[in-house]
């Protein structure tokens, strides 16, 4: 029987290691900040998960679609309308 993984389970990690998965979610949790949690505030040398979009050839489907690449960044500036990271 062929293994399936549903569009949920792409997102939120691997299916069959949901124990691993939960580690990581834990780990993020105690190491990270939520930067769209308005009671947390950013502050210089605080570490935060960051997204950029990037557009990649999908082989199967013949086209380009914007996909999402998480990495860990860190604050290095203060600013009232944004947040400098590296």
């Amino acid at each position: 029987m062929p293994y399936t993984v549903t569009p949920a389970a792409q997102y939120f990690g691997s299916p069959r290691w949901p124990f691993f998965h939960r580690l990581r979610i834990d780990f993020k949790a105690q190491h990270y900040k939520v930067p769209n949690d308005a009671s947390a505030r950013l502050e210089v040398n605080d570490k935060i998960d960051a997204s950029a979009t990037k557009e990649e050839f999908n082989h199967i489907t013949r086209a380009w679609q914007d996909k999402d690449h998480w990495y860990a960044a860190t604050v290095v500036g203060e600013d009232e309308a944004r947040v400098p990271i590296s």
